[in-house]
């Protein structure tokens, strides 16, 4: 990919800025999210700060209540996508004044359009967690539901509903979705550690490289050396069911994931009862 593909694509999705509806959270607006962190991928590498720059731009409000304006959604949405095109207009410049770090573009095809064919998100989530914790592991399973992954969607093996089909081998199972790249939540703390199959479980997921998140239960330490000295990456951040503001962040990240959306009414009354489980189970502990 050159710096002529790589300008061709950026212009697009900044034209395609004025195109988009006025309405927040359309699938149109959705679709060019997710095609536009996709090319600033391609064209800087992951992690680049470019990348980061575009992934901390908002488009809805952190925190609202049930009385919070409508303009007030719209005005933080415009802004955003005003802050969008002129990042996109900066790194439009970069390349032309500078062209691109080769060292720095995602290994892969020459072809930027067939680079884009070949990324391939996960279409499951498996809740990785030991069966003590399962209370809590109920909660995220409500969260997820709540941002609307289907049933079929989410492994977790301590509800039915969610677990292992019928007459399947536990462990077979559970090697095959991870082998197939199944997305990965870490739902960690004491009891995690001191489970053989849970161990196993972040081993075989740490050979094959799925995509994951690190969540703790409450009260859990990340400066806890059984985690610091363990398969995940220490450096890697994770967040705890009680931090109210990672969770949001972690909302946003299922979304773009899955290719999902919520509206914002619908999102605060997932997150209200997300927030009520946590803390009824937080005084039952």
């Amino acid at each position: 990919m050159n710096s002529e593909e790589s300008i061709k694509f950026l212009l697009e999705q900044k034209e395609a800025i004025v195109n988009l509806p006025d309405k927040r959270r359309s699938p149109q607006f959705d679709k060019w999210k997710r095609r536009t962190r996709l090319i600033i991928e391609k064209v800087f590498s992951n992690g680049s700060l470019h990348l980061k720059e575009f992934d901390g731009i908002r488009y809805s409000l952190s925190v609202f209540s049930l009385s919070t304006p409508e303009e007030s959604f719209q005005r933080v949405y415009m802004r955003g996508l005003e802050d969008a095109m002129g990042l996109i207009e900066t790194c439009i410049e970069e390349i032309k004044d500078f062209g691109l770090d080769e060292s720095e573009q995602e290994v892969g095809g020459n072809n930027m359009g067939e680079n884009i064919q070949q990324v391939r998100k996960a279409n499951k989530i498996f809740i990785s967690h030991s069966s003590e914790d399962s209370h809590f592991g109920k909660a995220i399973v409500q969260l997820l539901r709540g941002l609307g992954l289907k049933r079929d969607q989410i492994v977790f093996t301590s509800d039915d509903d969610y677990g292992i089909p019928l007459d399947d081998n536990i462990f077979e199972y559970l090697k095959k979705q991870i082998t197939n790249g199944v997305y990965i939540l870490y739902l960690l703390s004491d009891n995690y550690y001191d489970s053989v199959a849970c161990l196993n479980e972040m081993g075989a997921a740490w050979i094959v490289q799925n995509q994951y998140t690190i969540i703790g239960i409450p009260g859990f330490q990340f400066s806890n050396t059984k985690f610091s000295g363990g398969a995940i990456d220490p450096r890697k951040i994770g967040f705890t069911m009680d931090n109210t503001k990672r969770v949001i962040e972690f909302k946003n990240n299922i979304l773009n994931q899955f290719d999902l959306s919520i509206d914002e009414m619908d999102w605060m009354e997932v997150y209200k009862k997300y927030c009520d489980t946590v803390e009824g189970l937080c005084k039952h502990k």
